[in-house]
């Protein structure tokens, strides 16, 4: 009788165990991706103040509109919005990747 007490105490020991394993193993995974959800999200609101700088310098210099694709400081922007634009996307793909549901 006590043995029999003893391996259902351990056996439910060992669920508890098992089920708080993969509890935590959610909870990191669910962490992870919100750091990155807000991390897009700053890199969402640095492209759009880099958008506004440039709106501002094509706008500044609309007179020579023509010269504008010349303009080291309008380059230099959309190089650096380009840039934020990859690492949006590669944030995307290893969020897209971290919320496949477990097989």
């Amino acid at each position: 009788m006590i043995e029999q007490v003893r391996r259902n105490f351990y056996s439910g020991i060992e669920r508890i165990r098992w089920f708080s394993e993969i509890v935590s193993e959610r909870i990191k995974v669910e962490i992870a991706v919100i750091k990155l959800m807000g991390k897009a999200e700053r890199l969402k609101k640095d492209r759009e103040n880099l958008a506004k700088a440039v709106g501002e310098r094509v706008f500044e210099s609309r007179a020579r509109l023509s010269d504008s694709c010349k303009d080291d400081y309008i380059k230099n922007i959309l190089i650096e919005m380009e840039m934020v634009s990859e690492e949006m996307e590669k944030l995307k793909t290893r969020l897209a990747n971290m919320t496949k549901p477990f097989k």
